[in-house]
């Protein structure tokens, strides 16, 4: 997101994710299937995939990520060889602050 972007529709965006984040906690099996569309095919060819078992790195948490978090998730994508898809790697170019 660059950072001439727009508060208001960054917080418009980021609610809109909260909800669809807590529409998953409270029916996960519903919504699991839709998780299949997302998948790219060379991706889907790799492995059989269990979506329960996605973590943070695969869900949408809305309050501030820890250095510690983002450096979690940052070593889980090297582990799944996905980094060489990271156009961006650095903490403080991926977060975004919008000022209260």
């Amino acid at each position: 997101m660059p950072k001439t972007a727009d508060a208001g529709d960054v917080r418009a965006y980021l609610r809109g994710l909260d909800r669809a984040e807590k529409a998953l906690q409270a029916d996960l099996a519903k919504y699991l299937p839709l998780w299949e569309q997302c998948v790219p095919e060379e991706f889907k060819a790799a492995r059989q995939w269990d979506y329960s078992r996605f973590t943070r790195g695969e869900r949408f948490v809305y309050r501030p990520l820890p250095r510690a978090d983002f450096d979690m998730v940052m070593e889980q994508v090297e582990r799944w060889k996905l980094d060489d898809c990271l156009k961006e790697r650095s903490f403080d170019n991926l977060t975004f602050r919008i000022s209260a």
